[in-house]
């Protein structure tokens, strides 16, 4: 499910912009991956288990590359008086990044199916 969301998500966006908050976001499965490939690893007896971690791990790689910058946390509150927070981090994605990225959702995809 995790893999099929974010290819939707990747294939939804025409060109690539720093500022595009869904990039961001797509960013930001750096580590909900990490979580993901350390949660198959304990499981990998399975064969269809091993296949999933082989299929990812080229996905890893690129997210392995990404950095992550420090930032000041900030708080904004909206005219209904919810507050939100945000900062502290921010994974950084190149137009290269991303392109790979999406590539790679391509075929994990396809070979998924």
């Amino acid at each position: 499910g995790w893999i099929e969301f974010l290819y939707i998500i990747s294939n939804s966006i025409d060109k690539y912009d720093a500022n595009n908050e869904t990039i961001q976001r797509i960013a930001d499965q750096k580590i909900i991956l990490d979580n993901l490939m350390l949660r198959l690893e304990q499981i990998q007896d399975d064969m269809s288990v091993k296949q999933t971690i082989s299929d990812l791990k080229p996905l890893k790689e690129v997210f392995d590359e990404l950095k992550i910058e420090k930032t000041q946390t900030q708080s904004t509150k909206n005219s209904e008086g919810t507050i939100k927070v945000g900062g502290g981090m921010k994974i950084n994605i190149s137009e290269n990044d991303f392109k790979k990225i999406d590539e790679l959702l391509r075929y994990v995809n396809y070979t998924n199916k």
